[in-house]
């Protein structure tokens, strides 16, 4: 295996991690803006794994869905900033209150995440695995400072 179909794969289990994790908690948040973050990281979700199936062949490649796919994501990582504006709890939230202690260490790792996002190709399921590798590592750093277990 080539090392882009590795990372893909890692990237692939880690959307399912974070889907299956907040798909849960999404039903209990009663802050109709914590319900909108995790809703809005659910989609982020739910699109990397289309892509993330098709970048390992687990799916067949779909030029049409793969665009469908690579857009939302797009679209859904240019609100990540402003869906974490106001620092809203809720117990079902799986954000760490450190999120707004280091608001420019987050706003950092958004950013990150809209480039990967817009680097996307989803011409091919190479280009798919090439974006993948991006994609995941900036969702890992910013889960793995920010978001509980």
């Amino acid at each position: 295996m080539t090392r882009s179909v590795l990372t893909a794969s890692f990237c692939l289990s880690l959307a399912l991690i974070l889907t299956a994790s907040m798909a849960p908690a999404k039903d209990v948040a009663k802050d109709p803006t914590v319900r909108a973050r995790m809703e809005l990281m659910d989609r982020l979700g739910q699109n990397l794994k289309i892509v993330g199936d098709m970048a390992t062949k687990k799916a067949p490649f779909d030029a049409t869905a793969a665009a469908a796919a690579t857009s939302a994501l797009r679209e859904d990582a240019a609100k990540v900033t402003d869906a974490f504006a106001e620092p809203a709890t809720d117990p079902a939230s799986k954000a760490l209150p450190r999120l707004w202690d280091y608001e420019g260490e987050f706003w950092q790792k958004t950013r990150r995440l809209q480039k990967a996002a817009d680097g996307m190709d989803p011409s091919s399921a190479g280009g798919l695995a090439d974006g993948l590798n991006a994609l995941g590592a900036s969702c890992k750093d910013c889960h793995g400072r920010f978001k509980a277990d």
